[in-house]
């Protein structure tokens, strides 16, 4: 894994930055606004990378919309990873997916070896207060996306 270096010209992603509230009642909120760009996304095929660091609340649908979104990764043969959860979230993995944080798709990026990484690359995180939704292409930025309260509204430029 390479990270905030050149990106593999074979890299595609869906970045998700949440923001620090993910339980349920935000998490359908959340959801709901971005329903039409999930639905778009759904058939993209691409690695799905959670930069989780930020979230402060989680419960256990933020769990079931973490495996959804695995599942997406696996059925497009693409990798998902869940980069530097917080304690909140990572005790609800600990819970409903059993095991190390290799096989639970962690990955710390200030102490793991990048080789332990499931994706190839990362983008430099980019915190966010509302949450948001890049899309790589080919090795490229193609497309950023952040919620509010009217839905998703996509950005202007590329995050790095």
């Amino acid at each position: 894994m390479q990270q905030n270096s050149n990106c593999p010209s074979d890299f595609s992603a869906v970045i998700v930055t949440p923001p620090p509230d993910v339980s349920s009642s935000a998490l359908d909120d959340l959801l709901n606004n971005a329903e039409e760009l999930m639905a778009e996304l759904s058939q993209f095929p691409a690695h799905r990378v959670i930069f989780a660091r930020q979230i402060e609340k989680a419960d256990s649908s933020t769990i079931a919309t973490l495996i959804d979104l695995a599942r997406r990764a696996t059925e497009h043969n693409c990798k998902f990873v869940i980069c530097d959860p917080p304690a909140v979230l990572d005790n609800y993995l600990d819970i409903y997916l059993p095991g190390d944080d290799r096989s639970q798709c962690i990955f710390y990026t200030d102490r793991d070896a990048a080789i332990d990484c499931p994706v190839p690359w990362l983008p430099a995180f980019q915190p966010t207060t509302c949450g948001s939704i890049d899309i790589w292409k080919n090795g490229h930025w193609h497309a950023s996306y952040v919620w509010t309260h009217e839905g998703m509204r996509k950005a202007g430029a590329d995050p790095s």
